[in-house]
């Protein structure tokens, strides 16, 4: 659709000058495949498997004194697991993938990014009313692209070295058994819950 926006690094003719310009494009569009598929062995994993393809197209008349018009296929794909060493058992773990392929913004290529995230959780008390997780995400700390930019006379290479990696403790008590209610009449099958 039009009347999308996008923010892009322009080096000025003029001067040494490097100019961020939030421009509204006169075209934007993605036009792909989902696919979403749960699976498991028992008790032991469950898994979900997310896979995106999709055809990605940028176009403006005026960026500065350049025009652009950018297309590509983009991939995006997810694996999540979890792992249960019984069915009774209160510990689990996860380990999550996931990638995506070089994409566009705009003017600029963006270079392909992937990261593994894991945890353990820890269900205890009283019919399991608390629960302890602790997970790590993007433990090689490889979820930030490379922008670069080789297009009428702009050459321009932008690496983010952002630390995205992170752990977290989380703590859940869920008082008196709480569980949330789910109205019955709305079908939920449609987002992958299983409900």
């Amino acid at each position: 659709g039009d009347k999308a926006t996008v923010q892009l690094p322009y080096q000025s003719a003029d001067a040494l000058n490097l100019i961020y310009q939030t421009i509204n494009m006169n075209y934007k569009r993605v036009v792909g495949l989902n696919l979403y598929a749960p699976f498991g062995v028992g008790y032991i994993w469950n898994a979900t498997v997310t896979a995106n393809v999709f055809n990605q197209r940028e176009k403006a008349d005026h960026f500065q004194d350049i025009s652009f018009d950018n297309s590509k296929w983009i991939c995006y794909g997810d694996l999540s697991n979890s792992f249960k060493f019984s069915q009774n058992c209160p510990v689990s773990l996860s380990v999550d993938f996931s990638y995506i392929s070089p994409s566009l913004q705009g003017i600029s290529d963006l270079s392909g990014m992937w990261k593994v995230d894991a945890g353990i959780k820890w269900q205890f008390g009283k019919k399991r009313c608390c629960e302890l997780d602790l997970k790590a995400d993007d433990i090689f700390n490889t979820w930030s692209p490379t922008m670069t930019i080789n297009h009428a006379g702009q050459d321009y290479r932008m690496k983010v070295r952002d630390m995205t990696r992170n752990l977290k403790l989380t703590f859940i008590w869920r008082f008196n058994g709480f569980k949330s209610k789910v109205n019955s009449n709305v079908d939920t099958s449609r987002f992958g819950t299983g409900r």
